[in-house]
């Protein structure tokens, strides 16, 4: 057989559009397959509509890690050369022929596709291929993930994808990864402007996150050391052999990893016990601020000297009428924040603080700041408004 097409999902797939157009290819019948691998025990069941499609099933619990089910794939694929794309694209009907022409010329070789994405919901009325030509755009010219082509040979030779803990979860950088282990292998690699795919839009897209990051830095290992082999990959026995400055990098991954977990469970905490302090307070319940004291303790013993906890500490300090110390924790703020996500808010809030107390010229001088980052802040208008000042 020539060509595998192999799809992955972890039950969390809104589209499965490449089952029913990778099983419309005008390549010929007999030299091509298309395999879909669920992580869990059962695929979308509009998989299972299109006989063209293989399904297997995994069946493991936990959290999702594509790397099982991509390199499962892998193992089964019955084609010399295989074609791996996210699963919830739409290609032409000529796409596997594109591919199978261009690796004839060269057998080192790893061919990447382009993703065109629809950029909002509802810009695509159908899915012709001329309305995705005209309403499709090229965001991100490096999506690794978009669509690999490469012969099944030199995937065994890297060991597969890496199935280490570390790039498990929906949030990999696995694309990236097998990129740069191809070309520390010595492969060609080419981006081929011929196999276009298309991908309409659903949440979520391309979104980068802390875990992306820290998977970053084994790669940017395994760049340096020109190291091809995954850690935990397809075959044990063929495992790279973990070195000491590798071990250090696992390791603070690892503590970087747990405490973000930890933040993130303090986070849930907190929403918990703010939403509740709120809806007290839209009811008039006299319980809001002692729900909104165990929202401010959440975060005063977390420790956690992040901008955006002292921010929440310096809002609900203002909330509760303690605004000698909230303008400290602003002021603060205001003068070491340098990233700018917040900055109008700081200023809002400070514009605030000297209303209350009666500081006319403060208070003004904040809310313009505010007015030049955020023009429509219709908060900080009202405020100047009865300021009597100038909009």
């Amino acid at each position: 057989m020539k060509i595998s097409v192999i799809m992955i999902d972890g039950s969390f797939r809104e589209n499965v559009f490449g089952a029913k157009y990778f099983s419309e290819q005008d390549f010929p019948e007999k030299d091509y397959e298309v395999i879909w691998v669920e992580y869990y025990n059962h695929a979308n069941e509009e998989v299972y509509k299109y006989n063209k499609v293989r399904v297997i099933t995994l069946n493991r619990e936990g959290m999702y890690h594509s790397s099982y089910c991509f390199n499962r794939g892998i193992v089964e694929a019955r084609g010399e050369l295989l074609v791996i794309p996210d699963a919830d694209q739409i290609v032409r009907p000529d796409f596997l022929n594109k591919v199978w022409s261009i690796h004839e010329e060269y057998e080192k070789l790893v061919v990447y596709g382009y993703r065109y994405d629809e950029l909002e919901k509802g810009v695509l009325n159908s899915f012709s291929f001329d309305e995705l030509d005209r309403k499709t755009v090229l965001k991100n010219p490096l999506n690794y993930g978009g669509c690999l082509t490469v012969r099944k040979k030199w995937l065994l030779k890297i060991n597969g994808y890496e199935q280490h803990p570390l790039f498990g979860s929906g949030n990999h950088a696995n694309g990236l990864d097998i990129y740069t282990r191809f070309k520390n292998l010595g492969l060609a690699i080419m981006w081929s402007p011929e196999l276009k795919l298309y991908h309409p839009w659903h949440p979520f897209t391309l979104m980068y996150t802390k875990e992306h990051e820290i998977q970053k830095r084994i790669i940017e290992w395994r760049r340096k050391k020109l190291e091809y082999l995954a850690i935990e990959g397809i075959d044990r026995a063929r495992n790279l052999e973990l070195k000491t400055d590798l071990e250090k990098l696992i390791k603070d991954a690892y503590n970087e990893l747990n405490e973000l977990e930890r933040k993130k469970m303090i986070e849930r905490k907190f929403f918990q016990a703010f939403d509740k302090a709120m809806e007290y307070k839209k009811k008039e319940n006299a319980l809001w601020k002692n729900k909104l004291e165990e929202a401010l303790n959440i975060l005063k013993e977390s420790k956690i000297e992040s901008d955006i906890f002292k921010y929440r500490i310096g809002s609900i300090l203002k909330t509760l009428g303690r605004v000698d110390k909230a303008e400290k924790v602003f002021i603060d703020l205001e003068k070491n924040y340098r990233k700018g996500e917040l900055k109008a808010g700081i200023y809002f809030h400070l514009g605030e603080i000297y209303f209350i107390k009666g500081k006319r010229e403060l208070s003004e001088e904040f809310f313009n700041k505010v007015l030049k980052i955020t023009p429509d802040h219709e908060k900080a208008k009202k405020y100047l408004k009865q300021l009597g000042a100038k909009i």
